[in-house]
């Protein structure tokens, strides 16, 4: 878990706001484009983010938050017996929550941008007539290794958006997922959801 956090913070910087994109271009051609302008964002707002990090949370928010399939991910990262035990309200709850917290993970990733470059790699088997598909890439570092990270996206409607990323093969659903279920292990689904409301409070 620690080198998944440390790889997070090294790797998504760019690569987290590539997310939505329209079912009828290639998912390449537009992760390509949308990783430039956030490439674009930073660096305009280089200067800003060096004295106030927290700044960038705007940047993720405008870039990023709008294009995650936010309850599919929540779905996924909880399980089917947690999610379908509990109610309609709990729900909304954890979604606020959780997506606070990838918020917060994200920006502080952002954050420490140092002009790293992406590179998309081509979809195996195309993405022609599939609902959903993975989208490997590599972050490429001028004083390391390249980093390795995956999407997954799934069509909605007409819009791929993505329920998943992972960063050198460590999903990070799974990873909360076994935190997430220790917790509503020991208290219940209500206590994972009080703990995260705790937690992002502390950060905000």
């Amino acid at each position: 878990m620690q080198k998944f956090k440390q790889l997070a913070l090294a790797g998504l910087l760019m690569l987290l706001p590539v997310l939505s994109m329209a079912a009828t271009s290639s998912p390449i051609d537009l992760l390509d484009k949308t990783a430039q302008q956030m490439l674009e964002a930073l660096k305009a707002n280089k200067a800003s983010l060096q004295r106030n990090p927290h700044s960038v949370y705007s940047i993720v928010k405008r870039i990023l938050l709008p294009h995650i399939d936010q309850e599919t991910m929540a779905r996924s990262v909880l399980g089917r017996d947690i999610w379908q035990s509990s109610t309609a309200a709990q729900h909304k709850r954890f979604i606020e929550e959780y997506t606070f917290l990838l918020v917060r993970t994200y920006s502080r990733a952002l954050a420490s941008y140092k002009d790293q470059q992406v590179r998309f790699l081509p979809i195996r088997d195309g993405y022609e007539g599939k609902k959903f598909v993975q989208v490997n890439s590599l972050i490429v570092q001028k004083d390391g290794p390249s980093i390795p990270v995956s999407y997954r996206l799934r069509l909605v409607g007409d819009t791929w958006e993505i329920y998943d990323i992972s960063v050198d093969n460590v999903s990070m659903v799974q990873s909360y997922k076994a935190q997430f279920a220790d917790k509503v292990a020991q208290s219940g689904f209500e206590g994972l959801i009080n703990s995260l409301t705790e937690l992002n409070r502390t950060k905000k």
